[in-house]
């Protein structure tokens, strides 16, 4: 399974985020409920994660995919709550 389908990389992204490296047990209980994540969502989660925030009408580009194929990876990403939105036009990570 390529690496980006795996949702290790969002675990690693999380505890570069908080002051303490996620409990064990915690990790576990993310990983499992993550389950395989959308192709090229690495690159949704690292641009967030430099950015703070992305637009709707961007995440397409940044994917390098079509507007529905980028809409479908975002509607993944947000139904599983790897990515929040407050407004349906912008996404960010979870606080």
């Amino acid at each position: 399974m390529p690496a980006d389908l795996r949702p290790a990389p969002l675990v690693r992204i999380a505890d570069l985020r908080l002051a303490h490296p996620l409990d064990e047990n915690v990790r576990a209980a993310l990983l499992t409920r993550l389950g395989t994540l959308p192709p090229k969502s690495g690159i949704i989660l690292e641009t967030l994660l430099y950015r703070g925030e992305l637009q709707r009408g961007d995440v397409a580009e940044v994917l390098g995919v079509g507007e529905r194929q980028g809409r479908r990876i975002i509607a993944t990403l947000s139904e599983k709550e790897v990515v929040t939105s407050e407004t349906r036009d912008r996404y960010c990570l979870p606080s």
